[in-house]
């Protein structure tokens, strides 16, 4: 399958570029189906795929992406994923491209640096936005290709067989993509587990609290006696739930209601 020519999509966003900081192409790796483009500044490597089986006629149509809010106060609705949320993909889906295309095709560099420079063509990233209107549960979607990708897990592998020329197999000429889409022997799991995909999880904004392991001992936990409060002289006195009883020094023409129910004191 010949590779659809590389053109600027602006469907995707694309990073701005900065005059002062020049970028050159890779020289050990030559490929029709994707480049690199190396900022000795940043030591960023992006990766342009050339090659893309995107389709705009699979991207949602329009109606899809109006913010509606019904009768009950919810929204199911589409919108283009932020800056943020797009970078996260692009990151994901770099590194494992250095690892399993790149590294191979002699390139030598730091993975971790590795990004893609834009989606590829015809393809766009989502965010699905379901429930109530102010709070909804938000997950991404990437269409434009033939199926619908959920994560940038999901996407490593087609985006390894676009950067490979979208090699197809011998007899059934079907694409020899090893994505849980094309291939399904394997869920994503286990592709994650065999390929070794690695997620790009921010870092976390503080340390995290270490637990002591002690949990608390319910059972030892005190009850104050309340049905005393009443007299001045009787000061409250810490007894077991179960050994809980009504006041005796209650008159009878007294309206104190008795409340076994335990209240747990300071310890």
């Amino acid at each position: 399958m010949p590779p659809s020519s590389y053109a600027s999509n602006s469907n995707n966003r694309t990073r701005p570029r900065h005059s002062s900081r020049p970028q050159d192409e890779g020289k050990l790796t030559k490929s029709p189906y994707y480049r690199i483009v190396e900022d000795r500044f940043s030591n960023l490597t992006e990766v342009v795929l050339r090659n893309s089986d995107g389709d705009p006629s699979r991207l949602p149509p329009k109606q899809k992406t109006f913010r509606v809010v019904d009768e009950d106060g919810e929204v199911n609705y589409l919108e283009e994923a932020n800056e943020k949320i797009e970078k996260h993909w692009r990151k994901v889906i770099g590194r494992f491209l250095a690892k399993e295309v790149l590294e191979k095709d002699g390139w030598r560099g730091r993975r971790d640096n590795c990004l893609l420079q834009s989606l590829p063509e015809n393809y766009r990233l989502y965010t699905h936005k379901k429930g109530d209107k102010d709070i909804p549960r938000t997950d991404a979607y990437l269409f434009g290709g033939p199926h619908k990708f959920r994560s940038p897990e999901e996407f490593c592998l087609h985006a390894r067989w676009l950067a490979l020329g979208s090699p197809t197999k011998t007899f059934t000429n079907k694409p020899d993509c090893a994505c849980v889409y094309c291939d399904k022997r394997y869920t994503q799991k286990q592709l994650n587990k065999m390929w070794g995909i690695v997620s790009a999880t921010p870092a976390r904004r503080g340390p995290r609290k270490k637990s002591d392991g002690s949990t608390t001992d319910w059972s030892n936990i005190c009850a104050k006696d309340y049905t005393k409060l009443n007299t001045a002289t009787q000061p409250s006195t810490v007894i077991p739930p179960t050994q809980q009883q009504p006041s005796s020094d209650t008159a009878a023409g007294d309206h104190e209601v008795f409340n076994p129910r335990p209240v747990l004191c300071n310890l």
